[in-house]
């Protein structure tokens, strides 16, 4: 009996020192979603479920730590019990789904979110931790963003750069064709929406850098996320991108960086204007169609030359209509695109009404797709962990830690970036959000670390 215990301390030790130390599972967590590593693997190599391997790997670690140590992860049970909450709305709105299988998919999704959720949380302790795993995400974005600015200023759109280099090619009604960047992501409107998160990453981390090496990093790590955003010629990619720049505008009044950090975001905004690609100001042209001309507006006009708006514009009536028809469990998860082409051939504005469309919102999607039910849950999920952002924040402000909370609101602007532009997108199945919505929730432990540090006491355990 007494040899048990030390095999399983032995297993333990093994697994601290491959697995967890120094924040290793953190940082390869953060790269194995950033680069969607699984799906990457999987094309590749044809390797399939290295993500659920991964997960498993980091959960048995943590599981014997509990188990041989007294370490107890902390700061879970909220995040965890208001996803369970969720989850059981979507369990229970299944069954008014058509497709059953694809409320089984969109389910199985948001449980492998949850467990990234629980990993995120568990394992991002300290504002060490929180350093690198923003460093990680600024690597993913240097490497994709590089290769794909690189790709469009030498034209090599033929080349794949093993699944880095992935376009679209796609004719304009403006008489134009363009190559739209996609990386591995695989869609250019998500690749916007993950390359914005991380645009006020690299911007503070300007604004906080000394090392002359390190500031050139995040400089071209910042233009070159820019860069990416406007080569992906996503319209609403350049709605989250401007929101964002102006919220880096209001922080910088408040925390007030060194003039020289405000020199170099400057000369950032500049570059990123002089090397603007070619079609991109007559891609975004396309808003001008909600202008009136002439002292008159005629939307019906503007709109049959803009199919891409009538589509969206037809998806978003579908959505409130679907949401008025069932307004307590909806039509179950994942089943808007089964029932779009009926509610579309009615209304008539998509050229396109046969095609199976999303919702183009993700917050229009869980209302019609789980009804009152499933809304308040993902809406009372948001708003806890986005009062926690503010709270440590203001911790860490009043405790006189600026820098690190400058940090923080780095992490809040790049999630409140995804949150805008999943206004645009139908975010479901994607898993950057339970990456960032894990990092939100760890961010009051990070601040009371801190705060006990700076006050020479022990951190509390919740």
């Amino acid at each position: 009996m007494t040899h048990q215990p030390t095999a399983l301390t032995r297993i333990t030790a093994t697994l601290w020192g491959l697995v967890l130390k120094g924040d290793r599972a953190l940082v390869i967590l953060v790269l194995a979603i950033s680069f969607r590593a699984p799906d990457l693997l999987w094309n590749q190599l044809a390797l399939r479920g290295t993500g659920l391997v991964l997960a498993g790997i980091i959960l048995l670690a943590l599981g014997l730590r509990v188990v041989t140590t007294a370490w107890r992860p902390t700061g879970w049970k909220v995040p965890m019990v208001l996803v369970s909450l969720y989850l059981l709305v979507c369990v229970i709105c299944t069954t008014q789904a058509n497709d059953t299988h694809e409320s089984a998919r969109m389910i199985f999704g948001t449980a492998k979110g949850a467990t990234i959720l629980l990993l995120v949380i568990s394992l991002c302790q300290t504002m060490k931790s929180l350093r690198r795993a923003i460093a990680a995400m600024l690597f993913a974005g240097l490497v994709m963003g590089t290769i794909s600015v690189l790709q469009q200023w030498t034209g090599t759109h033929d080349q794949s750069y093993a699944s880095f280099g992935q376009i679209t090619y796609k004719a304009f009604p403006q008489g134009h064709h363009i190559y739209r960047s996609t990386s591995v992501i695989g869609d250019p409107n998500y690749y916007a929406q993950t390359i914005i998160v991380l645009i006020p990453l690299a911007v503070v981390g300007l604004w906080q850098a000394r090392k002359p090496i390190l500031i050139a990093t995040l400089f071209w790590t910042a233009l070159a996320c820019i860069l990416t955003v406007m080569f992906t010629y996503s319209r609403g990619g350049l709605v989250a991108m401007l929101a964002v720049l102006v919220m880096l505008g209001i922080f910088a009044v408040k925390y007030r960086p060194r003039r020289s950090a405000v020199a170099f975001t400057c000369a950032l905004l500049v570059a990123a204007t002089l090397l603007m690609p070619a079609h991109f100001a007559t891609r975004m042209s396309t808003f001008g169609s909600f202008l009136p001309k002439d002292g008159q507006w005629q939307p019906t006009q503007k709109l049959a030359q803009e199919i891409g708006f009538r589509g969206r514009l037809s998806a978003a009536i579908v959505g409130l209509k679907m949401f008025k028809d069932h307004p307590l469990l909806g039509v179950g998860p994942y089943n808007f695109r089964h029932h779009y082409p009926t509610y579309a051939r009615e209304l008539n504005i998509d050229p396109n009404k046969n095609i199976v469309r999303v919702a183009h919102n993700h917050y229009l999607a869980v209302a019609a797709e789980t009804g009152l039910l499933g809304i308040t849950a993902f809406a009372t999920f948001l708003l806890v962990f986005c009062r926690r952002m503010h709270l440590a924040q203001k911790k860490l402000i009043k405790a006189g830690l600026p820098d690190q909370a400058l940090v923080m609101a780095s992490v809040a602007l790049g999630l409140y970036s995804f949150l805008i532009s999943s206004l645009f997108l139908d975010t479901g199945l994607v898993f950057h959000l339970w990456l960032l919505a894990g990092i939100a929730f760890a961010l009051p432990r990070i601040a009371e670390h801190e705060v006990n540090r700076l006050t020479c006491e022990p951190p509390k355990v919740v």
